[in-house]
Protein backbone atom coordinates (compact mmCIF):
# COMPACT_ATOMS: atom_id res chain seq x y z
CA UNK A 1 0.00 0.00 0.00
CA UNK A 2 2.63 2.41 0.71
CA UNK A 3 3.37 3.33 -2.59
CA UNK A 4 -0.04 4.48 -2.94
CA UNK A 5 -0.19 6.17 0.34
CA UNK A 6 -2.30 9.37 0.80
CA UNK A 7 -1.19 10.39 4.52
CA UNK A 8 2.06 10.79 5.73
CA UNK A 9 3.42 11.59 9.07
CA UNK A 10 7.05 13.94 9.59
CA UNK A 11 8.85 13.85 12.66
CA UNK A 12 11.79 16.63 12.89
CA UNK A 13 13.97 14.80 15.99
CA UNK A 14 16.65 16.68 17.63
CA UNK A 15 17.79 17.04 21.06
CA UNK A 16 18.07 19.92 23.87
CA UNK A 17 21.44 19.89 25.79
CA UNK A 18 21.10 21.90 28.86
CA UNK A 19 23.81 23.72 30.69
CA UNK A 20 25.36 20.61 32.41
CA UNK A 21 25.47 18.83 29.19
CA UNK A 22 22.64 16.43 29.67
CA UNK A 23 20.56 15.48 26.42
CA UNK A 24 17.13 15.76 26.04
CA UNK A 25 15.48 14.34 23.24
CA UNK A 26 12.41 16.37 21.40
CA UNK A 27 10.05 15.68 18.74
CA UNK A 28 7.87 17.71 16.23
CA UNK A 29 5.70 15.79 14.39
CA UNK A 30 3.53 16.65 11.25
CA UNK A 31 0.64 15.41 9.36
CA UNK A 32 -0.07 15.52 5.60
CA UNK A 33 -2.49 14.34 3.38
CA UNK A 34 -3.00 13.78 -0.33
CA UNK A 35 -6.41 12.50 -1.48
CA UNK A 36 -7.25 11.13 -4.34
CA UNK A 37 -3.52 11.30 -5.17
CA UNK A 38 -2.72 8.52 -7.95
CA UNK A 39 1.47 8.94 -8.66
CA UNK A 40 4.02 6.27 -6.42
CA UNK A 41 4.70 8.29 -3.27
CA UNK A 42 8.83 8.72 -2.96
CA UNK A 43 9.25 9.46 0.81
CA UNK A 44 12.52 10.98 -0.29
CA UNK A 45 10.82 13.32 -2.47
CA UNK A 46 8.19 14.19 0.37
CA UNK A 47 11.28 14.73 2.92
CA UNK A 48 12.91 17.14 0.66
CA UNK A 49 9.21 19.11 -0.09
CA UNK A 50 8.74 19.69 3.23
CA UNK A 51 12.38 20.55 4.46
CA UNK A 52 11.87 23.19 1.57
CA UNK A 53 9.07 25.06 3.57
CA UNK A 54 9.78 24.27 7.01
CA UNK A 55 13.12 23.53 8.07
CA UNK A 56 14.76 26.84 7.73
CA UNK A 57 11.91 28.88 9.79
CA UNK A 58 11.47 26.02 12.45
CA UNK A 59 15.11 26.56 13.56
CA UNK A 60 15.25 29.90 13.44
CA UNK A 61 12.89 30.06 15.87
CA UNK A 62 14.09 27.51 18.03
CA UNK A 63 17.05 28.35 20.67
CA UNK A 64 20.52 27.09 19.62
CA UNK A 65 20.49 25.02 22.70
CA UNK A 66 18.15 22.97 20.06
CA UNK A 67 20.51 21.00 17.99
CA UNK A 68 18.91 18.65 15.07
CA UNK A 69 19.30 14.82 14.51
CA UNK A 70 17.31 13.42 11.89
CA UNK A 71 13.51 13.43 9.92
CA UNK A 72 10.89 10.89 9.90
CA UNK A 73 8.76 10.28 7.43
CA UNK A 74 6.22 7.10 7.52
CA UNK A 75 2.90 6.01 5.77
CA UNK A 76 0.11 6.43 8.30
CA UNK A 77 -2.43 4.50 6.27
CA UNK A 78 0.13 1.28 6.36
CA UNK A 79 1.14 0.50 9.63
CA UNK A 80 3.62 -2.46 8.29
CA UNK A 81 5.30 0.51 5.91
CA UNK A 82 8.48 0.93 7.29
CA UNK A 83 9.98 4.27 8.18
CA UNK A 84 12.65 6.66 6.23
CA UNK A 85 14.95 8.61 8.26
CA UNK A 86 17.04 11.58 6.86
CA UNK A 87 20.45 12.79 9.19
CA UNK A 88 18.97 16.64 9.70
CA UNK A 89 22.04 19.26 10.28
CA UNK A 90 21.64 22.87 11.33
CA UNK A 91 21.02 25.61 9.39
CA UNK A 92 22.93 28.51 12.11
CA UNK A 93 19.82 30.50 12.01
CA UNK A 94 18.73 29.63 15.61
CA UNK A 95 18.70 32.01 18.33
CA UNK A 96 21.28 32.29 20.63
CA UNK A 97 20.94 33.37 24.62
CA UNK A 98 20.09 31.54 28.00
CA UNK A 99 17.36 29.07 26.68
CA UNK A 100 14.27 28.94 28.17
CA UNK A 101 14.12 25.09 29.95
CA UNK A 102 13.61 22.59 27.62
CA UNK A 103 9.56 22.05 29.04
CA UNK A 104 9.26 25.42 28.45
CA UNK A 105 7.54 26.11 25.12
CA UNK A 106 5.35 28.50 22.12
CA UNK A 107 1.85 26.92 21.24
CA UNK A 108 0.58 27.37 17.51
CA UNK A 109 -3.32 26.38 17.62
CA UNK A 110 -4.12 25.13 14.31
CA UNK A 111 -7.65 25.72 12.55
CA UNK A 112 -9.87 23.55 10.31
CA UNK A 113 -13.22 24.18 8.42
CA UNK A 114 -15.02 21.74 11.22
CA UNK A 115 -16.04 22.55 14.71
CA UNK A 116 -15.08 20.48 17.58
CA UNK A 117 -11.96 19.92 20.02
CA UNK A 118 -11.13 16.26 17.10
CA UNK A 119 -10.57 18.61 14.55
CA UNK A 120 -8.64 21.29 16.13
CA UNK A 121 -4.77 20.52 16.66
CA UNK A 122 -1.85 22.39 18.32
CA UNK A 123 1.94 22.24 17.74
CA UNK A 124 4.24 22.92 21.20
CA UNK A 125 7.35 24.27 19.85
CA UNK A 126 10.52 24.59 22.01
CA UNK A 127 12.92 24.95 23.16
CA UNK A 128 13.06 28.84 22.48
CA UNK A 129 15.52 31.59 23.60
CA UNK A 130 15.47 33.85 26.43
CA UNK A 131 15.95 36.69 24.24
CA UNK A 132 12.38 36.17 22.29
CA UNK A 133 10.50 36.02 25.87
CA UNK A 134 9.55 38.47 28.24
CA UNK A 135 7.71 37.98 31.39
CA UNK A 136 6.38 35.00 30.28
CA UNK A 137 5.05 35.88 26.69
CA UNK A 138 7.00 35.92 23.40
CA UNK A 139 8.48 39.13 22.24
CA UNK A 140 8.73 41.13 19.10
CA UNK A 141 11.33 39.21 17.59
CA UNK A 142 9.56 35.92 18.50
CA UNK A 143 6.47 36.79 17.33
CA UNK A 144 7.92 37.93 14.29
CA UNK A 145 9.98 34.33 14.04
CA UNK A 146 6.38 32.81 15.32
CA UNK A 147 4.14 34.15 12.45
CA UNK A 148 6.84 33.03 9.82
CA UNK A 149 6.90 29.70 11.49
CA UNK A 150 3.02 29.31 11.44
CA UNK A 151 2.43 30.30 7.53
CA UNK A 152 5.23 27.47 7.17
CA UNK A 153 2.94 24.88 9.03
CA UNK A 154 -0.15 25.67 7.18
CA UNK A 155 1.68 26.12 3.78
CA UNK A 156 1.77 23.00 1.18
CA UNK A 157 3.82 21.57 -0.69
CA UNK A 158 4.62 19.60 -3.78
CA UNK A 159 6.19 16.02 -3.97
CA UNK A 160 5.62 12.84 -5.63
CA UNK A 161 3.33 14.53 -8.54
CA UNK A 162 1.12 15.92 -5.81
CA UNK A 163 0.04 18.18 -3.75
CA UNK A 164 0.47 17.47 0.14
CA UNK A 165 -1.95 19.38 2.87
CA UNK A 166 -1.29 19.99 6.46
CA UNK A 167 -3.75 18.16 8.57
CA UNK A 168 -4.99 17.44 11.74
CA UNK A 169 -5.05 13.98 12.79
CA UNK A 170 -7.33 12.67 14.81
CA UNK A 171 -7.32 9.65 16.52
CA UNK A 172 -10.21 9.42 18.01
CA UNK A 173 -11.79 9.57 14.23
CA UNK A 174 -9.33 6.81 13.40
CA UNK A 175 -10.96 3.46 12.67
CA UNK A 176 -9.42 -0.30 12.36
CA UNK A 177 -8.53 -1.49 10.30
CA UNK A 178 -6.00 0.77 9.19
CA UNK A 179 -7.08 1.97 5.27
CA UNK A 180 -5.91 4.55 3.08
CA UNK A 181 -10.28 5.28 3.67
CA UNK A 182 -9.86 5.43 7.32
CA UNK A 183 -6.86 7.52 7.68
CA UNK A 184 -8.28 10.19 5.01
CA UNK A 185 -11.52 10.19 7.42
CA UNK A 186 -9.18 10.81 10.41
CA UNK A 187 -7.44 13.89 8.35
CA UNK A 188 -8.55 17.20 8.05
CA UNK A 189 -6.88 19.97 6.27
CA UNK A 190 -5.78 23.10 8.35
CA UNK A 191 -6.62 26.09 7.34
CA UNK A 192 -5.05 28.53 9.64
CA UNK A 193 -3.16 28.89 12.61
CA UNK A 194 -2.86 31.33 15.97
CA UNK A 195 -0.02 31.80 18.14
CA UNK A 196 -0.88 31.82 21.43
CA UNK A 197 1.85 34.69 22.89
CA UNK A 198 1.85 33.30 26.60
CA UNK A 199 4.75 30.61 26.87
CA UNK A 200 3.68 27.33 28.09
CA UNK A 201 4.97 24.43 30.29
CA UNK A 202 4.69 20.71 28.93
CA UNK A 203 3.99 18.07 31.63
CA UNK A 204 6.04 15.38 29.69
CA UNK A 205 8.96 17.53 28.95
CA UNK A 206 9.13 18.33 32.63
CA UNK A 207 12.13 16.66 34.65
CA UNK A 208 10.23 14.86 37.30
CA UNK A 209 11.52 15.43 40.93
CA UNK A 210 11.75 11.87 42.63
CA UNK A 211 10.76 12.07 46.64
Amino acid sequence: MAGNSQSVEITIRGHYVDGAGNNKLIANVFHYTRPNGSTTLSKSAIDTAFRGILNAAFQAFLSTAWIPDYTVVRCVDDPLDPEAQTALTATGSGQTGDPESECTSACFLLDTAVRGRRYKGRKHVGPISSVDTTNGELSGGGITRGATLGAAMIATFSASGDTWTPAVYSRTNQTVPVTIASCLAAMTPINGYRLNLTIGTMRRRKERTRR
